[in-house]
């Protein structure tokens, strides 16, 4: 697609024509990998309410250059493989309005634009006047902010974030039962997506509410199902000394997925406003101990590892381990006793202010965040029909994972698309290789390969009109 404002991808002009040439150039400036903040480019009027009459009027179907006329360039752009938001198959680009940084929530509204440069969905904000009127908007973008740090992560019980429902909890407890709801409703509102399917922000519902009686369950699969649920007033979500963990999916395994929004409404009906912010245990490995008293021997083997795993990530600012590990039962075990034994002995707490666990002399290390790599991004000048191009990008997971995501747009149908993803090594060495498929519309396809710190390889991609070859990759 021809976008109005350049954007960023690598520096790779090998072998480019001429319309080659001006449409990679009008995608250019995501060069090698480094993320850099953008500033708000709106200049529009100044109010939510103002951003969303504009907002009502950008419909499914207009063009990339009419949004940008009625809202301006947009404070962020993002791809699939940024991990941001969920995407169909044919978008190209999000434009992201009321970010602060790349890769932020849009506290005002997205726009999807897909691969031939038009209008394929949307969401934004209708106002909120009353939220507004109660919190300001200073103070309502900062908690869609933390909300959104929770919702972007799942509430699958392998993948659940403790600490950021935590801070998104804290952060709306002091804003009161019907501000806070309406905070939750604007989050909605800006990301829909969050409220349907198996995203953390579920647990930040649930534990913004007392748990007491009359008890809820939100939960259909009864092989899961706790046999006694007096202690689970809210299951599948589990509160343990103020430590939320997930011990089961958000929904059901068949039938349509639960809205967040309506378990939002649920438990207003029925349960207080939480009255003072989660204040999780200076011995966090001890939880699991706690958690296993109240659980069936089926149900404790069914979760250790995966609530060993939540643990971990909450504990990795005063306990460092390779993000690599938490793919791995037997690592994340190993881990996780290393954890608790370093526990025992070292004067660790919970850090009220920084919302975080701290060492005895206050020290942290950095938390670890996939999403705080850098993604690079390569279009290779590959020669093909109408609308023909292809985006490869790679962004390391962790010391030894390299993810790798390939999307081809073609309007017709080009020849296969062939990667391969060679070492440097004498003779190269094959780490991955895949072929995409062609057919009228985009494809992607991702994945992943190892890679260790300080080794380059090379992408080579090739269809039966052309080849390339990426300068070194070394991330």
């Amino acid at each position: 697609m021809t976008t109005p404002f350049p954007r960023r991808v690598s520096n790779c002009f090998c072998g480019l024509c001429t319309a080659s040439l001006l449409a990679f150039l009008l995608l250019s400036a995501r060069a090698t990998g480094q993320t850099t903040t953008q500033p708000s480019t709106w200049t529009g009027p100044a109010s939510r309410q103002a951003f969303a009459n504009q907002f009502a009027k950008i419909k499914k179907g207009m063009t990339a250059g009419e949004v940008a006329s009625i809202l301006g360039k947009p404070d962020d752009v993002c791809i699939d493989f940024d991990h941001v938001y969920p995407v169909a198959n044919d978008t190209d680009e999000i434009w992201a309005y009321g970010t602060d940084h790349h890769r932020g929530f849009p506290t005002l509204g997205t726009v999807y634009i897909d691969y031939q440069g038009k209008v394929q969905d949307l969401a934004g904000t209708t106002g909120a006047a009353d939220v507004v009127s109660k919190l300001g908007e200073t103070e309502l973008r900062r908690l869609l902010r933390l909300l959104f740090q929770a919702g972007r992560k799942s509430f699958s019980t392998g993948r659940f974030e403790p600490r950021a429902t935590i801070v998104a909890v804290n952060a709306l407890q002091p804003a009161g039962k019907e501000a806070g709801i309406g905070v939750l409703h604007e989050f909605f509102q800006l990301f829909p997506s969050a409220g349907i399917g198996s995203s953390g922000i579920f647990g930040v519902v649930l534990a913004s509410f007392e748990a007491q009686p009359p008890a809820q369950t939100f939960w259909h699969d009864l092989s899961w199902f706790p046999e006694d649920t007096a202690p689970f007033p809210v299951f599948p979500l589990c509160i343990v000394d103020d430590v939320p963990l997930a011990i089961g999916n958000e929904g059901p395994t068949a039938g349509a997925p639960i809205s967040a929004a309506a378990v939002l409404d649920s438990r207003a009906k029925i349960a207080a406003w939480r009255t003072k912010p989660l204040a999780p245990t200076n011995n966090p490995t001890s939880v699991l101990a706690e958690l296993d008293s109240l659980l069936s021997p089926r149900l404790q083997q069914t979760v250790q590892t995966d609530v060993e795993r939540q643990i971990l990530r909450l504990v990795d600012t005063v306990f460092q381990y390779d993000p690599d590990d938490l793919d791995s039962a037997d690592a994340i075990d190993t881990d996780f006793r290393a954890a608790s034994r370093q526990f025992r002995t070292a004067q660790i707490h919970w850090d009220a202010r920084r919302e975080c666990y701290v060492a005895g002399d206050g020290a942290t290390f950095p938390p670890n965040d996939p999403a705080g790599y850098p993604l690079t991004v390569y279009a290779p000048p590959i020669p093909g029909g109408p609308g023909y191009r292809v985006r490869i990008a790679l962004e390391r997971r962790g010391s030894k994972s390299i993810g790798i995501e390939i999307t081809r747009f073609s309007d017709g149908r080009d020849p296969p698309v062939r990667v391969r993803v060679a070492s440097m090594s004498q003779p190269p060495r094959s780490l991955y290789t895949t072929t995409v498929t062609p057919f009228g519309g985009a494809a992607t396809v991702q994945g992943s390969f190892v890679l260790s710190p300080g080794q380059g390889v090379q992408i080579q991609v090739s269809t039966d009109d052309g080849s390339w070859t990426s300068p070194t990759y070394k991330p």
